[in-house]
């Protein structure tokens, strides 16, 4: 893959189901450290930038994303899309990676690996692992050109389409080469490592105990060897319902 791909994090304090919490401690740290320390570890990023808004309330976002070593982008709160625009714009994005903050699971060894699958495909393709889950919630990765991301932002008039930055395109799957990666593995998707409730910040914290003291960039087939082998810290956000978009 050419040019410069850079990942762009979604994050912001106000959150309505748990606010605040990308800036809630897992072992001491904010989990949006963490998710940045995960990101930043894999080589083929030029640079990993945290983009979140100009809300005095997201000051302390900004301060945590640069205390662990990312870049920072602040633009519009509601309309998202604009966001990244504008961030992939200044950091000169060839290839942009799109993450939510709310996502402290997440492996960069799977980016790493979507990344260089993604190489072999058309450089116009939108790659995600989410069209079809095959991986838990937390693991989301999107994968486009910067090119794509500039005609959404043209074209998209749609409110949800402005706040789901890709919505445009995975609502379009005739106009645009949505192409799905698949887990070899098999089906995950049962499982849900993202934090949006108390439910799924008390689960990713019993993982969070239980694994980060011995390897803190604990990848995903350690997180499935534990669920397995402790299917009650799974149960403990099993019951949670995804926002619908």
């Amino acid at each position: 893959m050419s040019g410069r791909t850079i990942a762009i994090i979604q994050a912001r304090a106000g959150s309505t189901r748990l606010p605040r919490k990308v800036l809630m401690p897992l072992e001491g740290v904010p989990m949006l450290a963490h998710l940045v320390a995960r990101v930043r570890a894999v080589p083929a990023l030029a640079a990993v930038v945290v983009a979140t808004s100009t809300l005095d309330r997201d000051d302390d976002v900004a301060a945590v994303a640069r205390e662990a070593g990312a870049e920072v982008f602040r633009g519009s709160e509601g309309d998202v899309l604009s966001r990244y625009h504008e961030a992939a714009r200044e950091f000169q994005a060839t290839t942009v990676v799109r993450i939510t903050g709310d996502c402290p699971l997440y492996d960069g060894g799977l980016l790493a690996e979507m990344l260089a699958r993604r190489a072999a495909l058309s450089p116009h393709s939108y790659y995600s692992n989410a069209f079809r889950r095959t991986y838990p919630r937390g693991l989301d990765t999107e994968i486009f050109e910067r090119e794509t991301l500039e005609l959404v932002h043209r074209l998209a008039d749609d409110p949800a389409e402005r706040e789901h930055v890709t919505a445009f395109l995975w609502r379009r799957p005739t106009v645009f080469e949505c192409v799905n990666h698949e887990n070899p593995e098999g089906d995950w998707s049962h499982w849900r490592w993202t934090v949006d409730t108390p439910e799924d910040f008390a689960m990713v914290t019993r993982v969070y105990a239980e694994l980060y003291p011995r390897a803190p960039l604990f990848d995903r087939h350690a997180v499935a060897e534990l669920l397995r082998a402790r299917p009650e810290i799974a149960a403990i956000n099993s019951e949670v319902a995804q926002k619908p978009v």
